[in-house]
C-alpha cells in the first residue's frame, strides 16, 4: 500500500511538471511587444513622443513583424527613444532559454553600454521571443530592427499626434502652436454643433467626422451672436473614438488675418431664433383661421 502511494504521488509530480512546462513555454504565451513599428534603428525620437520601457510590466515578448533585438550599439536618439537599449553578443541558435545582457546607451561612453540589464531569448519555430524587464530611465526603449524605419505614417498613432490642452484651441493661441496632428486632453472634448450652452466656445463644423477617414473640417469659433463668427480650416479624423486634429497655421485665413466674420462665415443665433419664432406665429394663426372657415 505504501509503495503504491509513492508511485501515485511520483506520477502526480511528473504530471504537474509536464502541464506546468507545456504551459510556460514562452514560445506559446508571449505577448505582443507595445510599439513594435517604431523600434526600428532608423526611427528617430520625437519629444514627448519617446518610447519609455520604464512603464513595461515584464514578461516575454514577440515583436511584431518578427524583427530581431538589435545586437550592436545603438546611437542616441533613435529607435524612437532617447537611450537606446541593445544586446550585446549573438542570438542562440538553439530552443532552450538563454540569459544575455541588454545595454542601456546613455551617451557616457564610446561603447554605448552606459547600464545593463539582464534579459532572456528564446528561439522558437521561425522567431525570437524575449523576456524583457522594464527599463529604470524613462527615456529608455529596446531596439528592434536594424535599417529598420518607422511605421508608415498614420495620425491616430501616438508617434504621430501631439497631446493639446484646450486652452491652446483658443482663438487668440491657436496659430501659436506648430502645425501638426493633436489630441485633445482627456477629458476635453469638442461639439460637433453649435450650442449657446457650450462651455467651450469653439465647435467643429463638418460632416462625416466619425468615418474613421481624414475629414477637412472647421473649428469655428462662436461668440454671443454668431455661430462661426470666425474660423480655422483643419483636419479630423476619429481614431477608435478619440479625435486627434490637424491644424496647419500656414496658408489659413485665421491666422493671416483674412477670415470673414458674422454672418457670412456662420449664422447669427438671435435672428435665427427670430425667425423660428414668426413661423410658429404665423402656421399657428394659419390654422386658427382655417378652423373657423
Amino acid at each position: 500500500m505504501a509503495s503504491f502511494r509513492l508511485f501515485y504521488f511520483g506520477a502526480q509530480l511528473v504530471c504537474l511538471h509536464f502541464v506546468r512546462c507545456q504551459e510556460v513555454d514562452p514560445c506559446n504565451t508571449y505577448e505582443w511587444l507595445p510599439y513594435s513599428e517604431y523600434r526600428g534603428t532608423l526611427c528617430p525620437s520625437r519629444p514627448y513622443r519617446e518610447i519609455c520601457d520604464h512603464y513595461l510590466t515584464e514578461n516575454w515578448f514577440r515583436v511584431k513583424g518578427d524583427a530581431e533585438i538589435v545586437t550592436e550599439k545603438v546611437n542616441l536618439y533613435h529607435c524612437a527613444t532617447t537611450n537606446p537599449i541593445w544586446m550585446r553578443g549573438l542570438l542562440p541558435n538553439s530552443s532552450s532559454e538563454t540569459n544575455a545582457t541588454a545595454c542601456i546607451n546613455k551617451g557616457y561612453s564610446n561603447g554605448g553600454c552606459d547600464e545593463e540589464i539582464s534579459i532572456k531569448v528564446k528561439k522558437c519555430t521561425d522567431y525570437f521571443v524575449y523576456f524583457l524587464p522594464r527599463s529604470e530611465p524613462c527615456e529608455a526603449g529596446y531596439c528592434f530592427g536594424i535599417n529598420k524605419t518607422c511605421a508608415a505614417f498614420e495620425p491616430c498613432d501616438f508617434y504621430y499626434h501631439d497631446q493639446i490642452s484646450i486652452d491652446n484651441l483658443i482663438e487668440n493661441k491657436v496659430c501659436d502652436i506648430p502645425s501638426g496632428w493633436y489630441k485633445l486632453k482627456h477629458p476635453a472634448t469638442l461639439e460637433t454643433q453649435c450650442r449657446q450652452s457650450a462651455t467651450e466656445k469653439i465647435w467643429i463644423n463638418g460632416t462625416n467626422i466619425d468615418s474613421g477617414m481624414i475629414v477637412d473640417i472647421r473649428l469655428c469659433f462662436q461668440n454671443k451672436t454668431a455661430c462661426c463668427d470666425k474660423f480655422m480650416n483643419a483636419q479630423v479624423k476619429n481614431c477608435s473614438g478619440s479625435l486627434v486634429f490637424n491644424i496647419t497655421k500656414e496658408n489659413n485665413c485665421l491666422c493671416s488675418g483674412g477670415c470673414e466674420s458674422g454672418n457670412n462665415t456662420g449664422y447669427n443665433i438671435a435672428m435665427e431664433e427670430r425667425l423660428f419664432k414668426t413661423i410658429l406665429i404665423y402656421l399657428f394663426c394659419y390654422f386658427v383661421i382655417l378652423s373657423r372657415l
